[in-house]
């Protein structure tokens, strides 16, 4: 039994591994790795389980595939389409001029934009602004690539929680809510890290963001895997009225009026 079990487990781990060496080593296209590691999955499950669960477990993770592209697909289509409208150029014009909340969009906006998107969609948006606030390319991209990472396993409207929450036969809420109260000291961290080695911040302007990290607890049980949207935008907010006042946040929140409605869609 429990050669079994570790051979499932190495199995698992190839399936994991396997595209990232077939892309990143092999150097071959996305259409490849996923028709080898397809291949290799059903093989592996043949050899451990044999063939009399083969379709039902095929469809199961066809079904279960299919569900996930669907919400990965709708994040990114609307996330063209606000692109499309000009919304990341109207930020860059709003943001770039008046003493930008520089730990804020690199930890909190770069995490809430990932929590629609995912797929490495947060550093294209947000280090640009980062950039036109007058930080260096090096500092605006790290900032953005360290910073946006506690949001994701609730990217792309929550997929990763939820798969792993179906594939462990579990309450994708309670996964949530458990997720986000582990995920607060991570992002405390993070925190810590981007406002003392990217943008060097003094203390005074990080204990604000430390105490949203507190607060990504308290969501989870509440907002479950839209807990990074909602602590993504209270986080942005924050950080506008500190560095411009409530006048000029609200203005500059006007801009992502779509998100905001989707967000409040999502919770109702």
């Amino acid at each position: 039994m429990r050669e079994s079990v570790s051979l499932q487990a190495l199995h698992g781990l190839a399936v994991v591994l396997l595209p990232v060496v077939v892309i990143a080593l092999l150097k071959r296209d996305v259409a490849k790795a996923s028709a080898i590691t397809l291949a290799y999955a059903l093989a592996a499950y043949v050899s451990t389980n044999g063939y009399t669960a083969l379709p039902e477990a095929f469809v199961s993770g066809l079904t279960t595939g299919l569900q996930i592209s669907s919400i990965i697909f709708t994040a990114i289509y609307f996330y063209n389409v606000q692109r499309e409208l000009g919304v990341e150029e109207e930020l860059k014009q709003r943001l770039g001029g008046w003493g930008a909340p520089l730990l804020y969009l690199a930890v909190f906006f770069s995490g809430f934009v990932e929590s629609f998107s995912g797929y490495g969609v947060p550093p294209a948006v947000v280090a640009p602004l980062l950039l036109s606030a007058g930080l260096d390319p090096l500092r605006a991209t790290t900032s953005v690539v360290v910073g946006h990472t506690w949001a994701v396993p609730m990217a792309s409207l929550g997929v990763p929680t939820a798969v792993l929450a179906k594939l462990a036969d579990v309450d994708a809420g309670q996964l949530a809510a458990a997720t986000a109260v582990s995920g607060s000291l991570s992002l405390a961290a993070i925190v810590a890290l981007v406002s003392a080695k990217y943008l060097r911040q003094g203390a005074l302007g990080v204990l604000p963001a430390l105490a949203l990290a507190l607060l990504f607890a308290l969501l989870g049980p509440v907002a479950k895997v839209y807990s990074a949207a909602v602590l993504g935008l209270a986080g942005l907010t924050l950080g506008l009225v500190l560095s411009g006042g409530l006048s000029r946040a609200l203005e500059t929140l006007s801009v992502l009026r779509y998100y905001l409605l989707l967000v409040l869609l999502l919770l109702a």
